[in-house]
Order: structure tokens, then C-alpha cells, then sequence
């Protein structure tokens, strides 16, 4: 339930608006007009008085993000904030003490029709937690959704860029910038949003390493810091660019920003058409490739794990491929 106050505009006291434990919307007087001392005594009648109120979404929304935000990085603060973005959408501001299991069933079913089972499942644990939280904060004696479970994922393929498909996307790209960001993605396998977010004080040039931090409209997936060595071939793409000043980013538009997300993503969804590649090819593969080609060269499986910035060795596994060939020589070592 969202709690509010309100100045009377005849007499300039402040007055609080609560939903009632009946369920009717009701008010009480703050007496005084000064509104740094009405939310102070807003919240104390929140706490004096919580069985006048019945908590709802919006109340357990206000609290959770509000801890996400003090307590989490910033991409999973965001997390936090999508998810009850679908909650409120498909719940409206219901009541906390109504929540049920089958309710969190049904939302679980909901979303599967528009995402994957991997992203409903974070969905499904950040309800968790935040229900837990409810628990936690005094707005709920028993968390509803505590027996929700995941729902199983079938784990896809992972698809790659085969050598000629590189050369052929880099053939129909005839903007620097794009080129260079693909090269770094081919040969660092850096996420997107962290090739993205590079400046120029993150390449040393004489240690030969890319440093990828946490900067403040930017953090890393798992919030640490990590150096990845330049190639050799990338660094000749290096010399080639246009060094600027330390803080200006590596790929930016004409207009001094740097590239977005979201349109780089479509950028590579046109090309990815004009070479007349796999429509199931996009940037991310490039990150694919370079963990997988790794592997395929004898390269440890930690070290690999290291330079892709996993936070499990079971996420680097999952790109150990082993064809009809490898098995035809296992058996034959009989």
C-alpha cells in the first residue's frame, strides 16, 4: 500500500492517506505543518499502527527497491526494478496478505509466454527474496512465495562466428568504429555493455592489457575488476584507431556519446542480414567464439574462466563442445 500525505490548502496541515485494514482508503490528521516532521510522523504511525494498514505491491515495491539500490550493484538493482515492473502489470497494487502460491504459478506461466525460462526464473528469484524481504520489513507473517520453483531450462546451443563468417560480416561494414568494435569483440571477448563502456585510460598499450571496471553509470556483471591481455593482432587495430583524449570512449558517434546497447545490437542485426549470415548470430557470439576457440586450442579451462570474466567454472563448461571425431578416437584408444 502506498503511503501518502497531503497538505490541506486551507488550513496547511499535513494529513496521511492509508488504505484501512477494511480495505476503505482513510486519512489521519499529522498536525503540524511542516513537512519534514509529517513524514517523520507519517512513519511513526506506520509503525504504531500497522494493524490499520493492509500493505500492498506498491508498499513492498518501495521498500525492496529501495534496499536493492543501497545494497546491490547497478545492473542487478535494475533487475529488481523490471521484475516488478511485470508484477505491477499483471497484479495491479494488490494486497500483500493475498498473495498466494498459485498466484506466483500463474505469474510464472504468464511471463513464459514472452521470455525465456531463463529470464522468468530471475524473475522468480527476485520474488522470493523480496517476499522474504516482506517477511523481514513486518508486512507479512509467512512468505506465499517461498515453495515457488524454476522452471526447468533446456539448455540451447551455443552458435559461433566460423572464420569465413567474420571476414564476410567485417566485409559489408564499412564504418571504423564498427569494425573496431567487432575486432575487440572477436579477440577480447568482452561483454557488449563492458566493450562499450572502454576508454582510452582502460588500454595500456605497454603492459599490453584492457582493463574492465566499475565506472558510475557502469558496473561489471560480477562487480569485480579484470585485466585481459591484447593480442597481438588486436593491438595492430589499436595503432590503426584514433587515440583520444584518456576519458573519451573508444566507440562513440559522431556526436562525442558513446554507442548504446540497444543500437549496436540493431546495427548487428543489419549486417548480419546484408552478409547474409544466420539470422541466430548477433554480437554476443563473438564472446562465444573467443571462449570457444580458446578451449578448442588446449588453452586451461581456469584460464579461460578468468579471461571471460565467469564467476563458475560450470558457465566455461558449457562451451567445452566434443564432436563424433574426439569420441572416435576415445573408443579407439581401447
Amino acid at each position: 500500500m502506498k503511503l501518502y500525505t497531503s497538505k490541506d490548502s486551507e488550513t496547511g496541515i499535513y494529513y496521511l492517506y492509508y488504505l484501512g485494514a477494511d480495505g476503505k482508503r482513510k486519512r489521519t490528521s499529522l498536525k503540524t505543518k511542516d513537512e519534514t516532521e509529517a513524514k517523520k510522523r507519517a512513519d511513526a504511525f506506520m509503525i504504531k499502527s500497522p494493524e490499520e494498514i493492509r500493505p500492498t505491491l506498491q508498499t513492498l515495491k518501495e521498500k525492496v527497491l529501495n534496499y536493492a539500490k543501497n545494497n546491490h550493484r547497478l545492473g542487478t538493482y535494475e533487475l529488481y526494478c523490471t521484475t516488478f515492473m511485470y508484477l505491477d502489470k499483471y497484479f495491479g497494487n494488490k494486497n500483500l496478505d493475498e498473495f498466494t502460491f498459485q498466484d506466483f504459478e500463474n505469474f510464472k506461466e504468464y511471463r513464459l509466454n514472452y521470455a525465456k525460462a531463463a529470464t522468468v526464473n530471475i524473475n522468480i528469484r527476485i520474488i522470493k527474496v523480496s517476499f522474504k524481504l516482506a517477511v523481514k520489513f513486518n508486512l507479512l507473517k509467512i512468505n506465499p512465495a517461498r515453495e515457488v520453483e524454476k522452471k526447468k531450462e533446456v539448455q540451447n546451443e551455443i552458435h559461433i562466428f566460423e572464420p569465413d563468417e567474420f571476414e564476410r560480416l567485417l566485409e559489408v561494414i564499412h564504418f571504423p568504429a564498427v569494425r573496431y568494435l567487432l575486432y575487440f569483440g572477436y579477440y577480447t571477448g568482452g561483454r557488449l555493455t563492458e566493450l562499450l563502456n572502454l576508454q582510452w585510460k582502460d588500454i595500456s598499450l605497454r603492459d599490453k592489457t584492457i582493463r574492465i571496471i566499475n565506472k558510475d553509470d557502469f558496473n561489471t556483471k560480477t562487480g569485480k575488476i579484470r585485466y585481459i591481455p591484447i593480442a597481438e593482432k588486436l593491438i595492430e587495430i589499436i595503432n590503426e584507431m584514433k587515440m583520444e583524449s584518456p576519458d573519451d570512449y573508444l566507440f562513440k558517434t559522431s556526436k562525442n556519446k558513446k554507442y548504446g546497447k540497444d543500437y549496436t545490437g540493431e546495427l548487428m542485426r543489419k549486417y548480419i542480414e546484408i552478409a547474409a549470415l544466420p539470422k541466430y548470430l548477433h554480437f554476443h557470439c563473438l564472446r562465444h567464439t573467443f571462449i570457444t576457440n580458446l578451449l578448442k586450442k588446449g588453452v586451461s579451462i581456469y584460464f579461460v574462466k578468468e579471461l571471460a570474466g565467469h564467476s563458475n567454472i560450470a558457465t566455461t563448461q558449457r562451451y567445452i563442445h566434443t564432436d563424433a571425431e574426439d569420441y572416435r578416437k576415445a573408443v579407439n584408444m581401447i
